[in-house]
């Protein structure tokens, strides 16, 4: 399917506007841009910049859309695909939600199953994933769960799952983006399959996909950093022992204005971190931001001093 022209996948939108191959979605070089206010009143805050949110617009948004998920999703795909691109694809990078919209919408026509239903029977259900949900955790009227925290307009502030600013969270035709949620533990399963999955990984074994799916999934065209959702790098305390080891680590970053998360995946020494924080917006010099770095360093640290799953190696 990476391959495949968007005109081969996706019938939703005028031919003539999709000479473009899928996997320029993944990597977000395949550049729209929507008004999404022309199909959805007053959406374009779940766009782009969420820091330019306007409190009536999201909640217009949110109640417009929750009876209609999937007709909403479907037309933000076809009038997406209907307009030319802003810049010619492939040319640079924009990171923009709508891209998973679209994919999402791709793996609907290919399989004939909706998004949600293909994540539980070929990812949760293999995996053995049974607190996987859609939205926000927690019953509403009870505190079962921790919370989300706005890191928008009203920093800090703690978001109930049924109090009057739940209304802000990723509506559920946003949900390809922005909407699934597994507990941690759940969530290592997953990112396992990815780290075993690699083939720099020393004990790499392929799960669930092919070898050469995990290779297309974890490299990047020369001079790019991002592809499919990972960033790729190099760091000292990643470096494997065996030759032409380069310190390859794989790592992603998702934030949907109210919960953080950022996994950092080191095959070379079968190691992985996972860093959850129920506070949104925590990347960058923000004090949340900056409680995730201190995280992950200790982490990294204690490991190193504990040899967990590390090979032996002398601290730089």
């Amino acid at each position: 399917m990476y391959d495949n022209g968007l005109r081969d996948a996706h019938d939703a939108a005028p031919r003539a506007r999709l000479p473009y191959r899928c996997d320029e979605l993944e990597p977000h070089r395949l550049v729209r841009r929507l008004p999404l206010d022309e199909t959805i009143p007053n959406a374009r805050a779940w766009v782009g910049r969420r820091k330019r949110v306007r409190l009536k617009g999201v909640l217009a948004c949110s109640q417009a859309t929750r009876t209609s998920a999937a007709e909403k999703s479907q037309a933000i795909v076809a009038k997406t695909l209907s307009r030319a691109p802003v810049y010619p694809p492939g040319s640079r990078y924009l990171y923009t939600g709508i891209d998973y919209l679209i994919v999402g919408s791709l793996l609907k026509k290919v399989t004939g199953l909706p998004w949600g239903d293909l994540i539980r029977e070929k990812l949760r259900q293999p995996l053995g994933i049974t607190n996987g949900g859609f939205g926000a955790p927690g019953t509403p009227g009870k505190i079962d769960q921790p919370w989300g925290h706005w890191g928008m307009v009203f920093t800090g502030r703690p978001v109930a799952p049924d109090g009057f600013f739940s209304r802000l969270n990723p509506p559920a035709f946003y949900g390809p983006a922005a909407t699934a949620r597994m507990t941690i533990s759940d969530w290592a399963k997953f990112v396992s399959i990815h780290l075993r999955g690699d083939p720099a990984n020393p004990h790499h074994s392929a799960l669930l996909l092919k070898p050469d799916s995990f290779v297309a999934l974890h490299q990047t065209a020369p001079g790019k950093f991002y592809e499919s959702g990972w960033m790729l790098s190099t760091q000292a305390w990643a470096h494997g022992h065996r030759p032409g080891d380069t310190g390859r680590v794989i790592t992603s970053e998702g934030d949907n204005g109210f919960w953080h998360c950022d996994p950092w995946l080191a095959p070379e020494i079968d190691f992985a971190v996972l860093i959850l924080i129920n506070q949104g917006n925590a990347a960058g010099p923000t004090s949340a931001g900056l409680g995730v770095h201190a995280a992950f360093t200790a982490l990294v640290r204690r490991c190193r001093t504990e040899k967990c799953g590390i090979a032996a190696r002398s601290q730089r």
